[in-house]
């Protein structure tokens, strides 16, 4: 019996000798486990942070499309910033300028004759956009200084022709600029050395298309020139300022050819107010162009001239676009001023102006001693009255002034929904009607107004169509095997295709 017992507890004994083993085993497999998830739960946490150094491929290509699902977050790279803490914030592009508060904006067109030039001040930083011809430098030397203007953040030569570059340098012997933009480094004209003579160490921007920067408030877009042409005139700068739901666009002298390229791009051309392109110009602001703008306001900065600028065709497409147009050679200097939402012009002279009458403006007033190209204005020289004044007309009357002011319903981005000449009785011409670009160079080839049956020498390009006086300076950049001397009437060279030239204008 007591054997029996013995052996009944050694059974007893292995049995639980071996439930305990088996109890072990499984407690041990279970901390396995633990552990296991732990560890999975762990790595699965720290691929989630950024800037860890190490992350298996699939959990990377996951992270990058979660973060491109989020609009305008680029995705993360966690190899960007080994060791960081999993708080730094992703960089994003700058967004559009906020309006400041008592925020304030305006552009004077100067009168400046057969010429541009426009001062843009927003916010206490400056813009000067052209300078006029070399005889208003000392116009433009006088007008910054007169408002103390010793800074210009940004001076823009559109293209380097005369009547374009030639004050600048008067701007810059007054004032310094921070940063100066044009579309060549180098030019052979007195009038162009002489602006780069003035930048002294500032040093000439070729800007791209697609850039951007702020002027106060107010962002700037150069949308052109997008692809370089055998024409000056279609090199020009092209850039749209946005201000709150105004915006207004420059055009320097471009023609049909580079509004084209610009439709092509794609680029945002609706504008409150278009500087209408080379002062009026026949083959400048086509309706394609025009309809892609829809200004509801438009300002032609042109003077006395022997191209009957602003001509019919230009003055026709923009009644027809249902624009009201200012003029320099009508009404002087023109003072526009943006809340965010409604502009409101002011013009220095004759505010009832039939501003759709073509050809020649009155002589306007010179001093005696600019009549001739100079590099350097004299600063202590008593302007003439009238010259460099800019007045408004009675700006308390409502019923003397220039003053034009009327809401545009517009979209968010600038876009002018509604505008028009008031009491032109003009529909805007559908788009159905409305001729193409090429349908535009095609048509009317004798519309410039100087037309003569007088046969002389011209230099023809056989590959832009383009035809110039002998002593043009651009008949040097034409290259041999597209060049042709031609003797004849102006009127054979229209007939044959071939378009004048937009700066010798033969």
């Amino acid at each position: 019996m007591k054997k029996e017992n013995q052996t009944a507890a050694r059974g007893m004994s292995s049995r639980v000798r071996t439930g305990r083993k088996r109890n072990g085993w499984r407690l041990l497999m279970l901390l396995l486990l633990l552990s296991a998830l732990a560890y999975v739960l762990a790595s699965c946490f720290s691929s989630m942070r950024p800037g860890q150094p190490e992350m298996s491929a699939e959990t990377s290509s996951g992270t990058e499309v979660q973060n491109a699902a989020v609009p305008g977050k680029p995705a993360e790279n966690p190899q960007m910033d080994p060791g960081g803490d999993g708080d730094s914030e992703i960089p994003s592009e700058p967004s559009a300028p906020v309006m400041a508060e008592n925020s304030t904006f305006e552009v004077v067109f100067l009168d400046v004759g057969e010429a541009d030039a426009a001062l843009v001040l927003c916010d206490g930083q400056t813009m000067l956009i052209d300078g006029g011809n070399s005889d208003d430098s000392d116009l433009i030397y006088t007008f910054l200084k007169d408002r103390e203007i010793r800074h210009l953040d940004y001076i823009v030569c559109s293209h380097p022709h005369e009547d374009h570059v030639g004050g600048l340098s008067g701007a810059l012997n007054y004032a310094d600029a921070g940063t100066a933009f044009c579309p060549v480094t180098e030019y052979d004209s007195k009038a162009f050395r002489s602006f780069v003579k003035y930048l002294k160490d500032t040093p000439i921007t070729v800007p791209n298309a697609g850039d951007s920067f702020c002027l106060g408030s107010a962002e700037v877009r150069i949308l052109g020139p997008v692809a370089m042409s055998d024409f000056v005139n279609n090199n020009s700068i092209v850039l749209r300022i946005v201000y709150g739901n105004t915006s207004f666009l420059f055009t320097g002298d471009a023609e049909f050819e580079e509004e084209g390229t610009l439709l092509d791009s794609g680029c945002e051309l609706a504008s409150t107010v278009l500087k209408v392109g080379h002062h009026g110009a026949y083959y400048s602001t086509g309706y394609r162009f025009l309809r892609e703008v829809s200004p509801a306001f438009a300002v032609i900065s042109c003077g006395e001239n022997e191209y009957g600028h602003p001509t019919e065709g230009t003055l026709s497409r923009l009644r027809d676009a249902g624009t009201t147009v200012y003029r320099t050679d009508l009404q002087g200097s023109i003072l526009c001023r943006s809340d965010g939402d409604t502009v409101t012009f002011f013009v220095e002279r004759n505010p009832d102006a039939d501003t759709f009458q073509p050809g020649l403006a009155p002589e306007r007033t010179m001093p005696e001693d600019s009549a001739e190209e100079t590099d350097e204005p004299d600063p202590d020289r008593e302007p003439e009255s009238g010259m460099t004044e800019f007045v408004l007309i009675d700006p308390d009357s409502e019923t003397e002034t220039g003053e034009r002011t009327i809401p545009n319903e517009q979209s968010a981005d600038g876009n002018a929904q509604t505008g028009g000449n008031p009491g032109s009785g003009e529909e805007q011409k559908s788009e159905e009607t409305a001729p193409e670009v090429a349908e535009e160079i095609a048509q009317t080839r004798s519309a410039p107004a100087d037309s003569t049956s007088t046969a002389r020498a011209y230099v023809l390009n056989t590959n832009t169509h383009k035809f110039h006086y002998p002593d043009c300076s651009d008949v040097s950049r034409i290259k041999d095997k597209n060049r042709q001397d031609y003797t004849g009437t102006r009127e054979e060279i229209i007939g044959m295709g071939y378009s004048p030239c937009g700066h010798c204008h033969p």
